[in-house]
């Protein structure tokens, strides 16, 4: 500004005299020129003064926004913190309340099985078909599941011959194996004597449908015979071819081999002789 009044007086100093009329022309065109040019450099720092202002006017909003931005990010994290807070709060209290109900569950269900499922150990014992004498296999640990591990086959069992070898030597040297010492005639079946009314009514119920199926299989086999005797009677059965040759019979003091190869020889016939007559019939 002091520049410009500097010039402003200095020009002034400079301009003509105001004696005769072409000066003062010359000196009204000199003053208007120097007033339009102060109205431009005027506007031109007016102008400069507006964009200032725009810029920082602009730059206020700029940060204003970024603040309501901000403000509006933090308050919805916060919302969002809040309602997955109560999202866990909610699913542990379920959680709680699913484990509870489960012990419940649990106990109620152990309660049940431990008095339906009461083990009577002497019953268990006193009855032989049981599973302290013959155990599941579903149940679990079965005594007899490896048995083929230690099962013997000896030669002796494998041919009717080395059976009837065995038969004979058991025969003369202990003839008292083959001896049957239980008599069942002699066996009588006893029920419990302190039965209840439905129990005995149950056991009546059985006997009566026991000799009901009875006599129902005597009447069907004597229909049954009576229609063999009819059958027999019309169809007479065709005679059975047979083979008699001699030295077939086996002879125990014959080698384990020739026994074996008479043995199959002799098995080989009588599947001929049960063909045969299916032909014949």
């Amino acid at each position: 500004m002091i520049e410009q009044l500097r010039e402003k007086r200095a020009f002034e100093a400079a301009l003509p005299p105001t004696s005769d009329e072409a000066c003062f022309t010359l000196r009204r065109k000199l003053m208007e020129e120097q007033e339009f040019r102060e109205w431009g450099k005027r506007e031109d720092d007016i102008k400069r003064l507006q964009n200032e202002r725009l810029n920082l006017l602009q730059s206020a909003l700029v940060e204003r926004e970024k603040d309501t931005e901000e403000k509006h990010a933090q308050r919805t994290e916060e919302i969002r913190l809040k309602k997955t807070e109560n999202k866990e709060r909610a699913l542990a209290k379920i959680q709680r309340k699913r484990i509870k109900v489960l012990r419940k569950m649990y106990k109620a269900r152990k309660n049940v099985e431990m008095t339906s499922n009461k083990r009577d150990i002497i019953e268990e014992y006193a009855n032989y078909g049981s599973t302290v004498y013959a155990p599941i296999t579903r149940l679990g640990l079965s005594l007899d599941k490896k048995a083929n591990k230690y099962e013997v086959q000896p030669e002796a069992l494998s041919s009717y011959s080395g059976l009837q070898e065995l038969h004979n030597v058991l025969h003369t040297t202990k003839p008292k194996v083959f001896d049957s010492r239980i008599d069942v005639s002699k066996i009588k079946f006893q029920f419990k004597t302190s039965l209840n009314r439905k129990e005995r009514e149950h056991i009546n119920a059985l006997a009566k449908a026991q000799g009901f199926i009875n006599n129902k299989n005597q009447k069907s086999q004597e229909e049954k015979a009576k229609g063999d005797d009819l059958f027999n009677e019309q169809l007479m059965r065709p005679d059975t071819p047979r083979f008699s040759k001699v030295g077939l019979e086996i002879n125990h003091n014959m080698p384990f081999l020739e026994r074996e190869k008479a043995d199959r020889k002799r098995v080989a016939i009588i599947l001929l002789q049960r063909l045969i007559r299916g032909r014949a019939a």
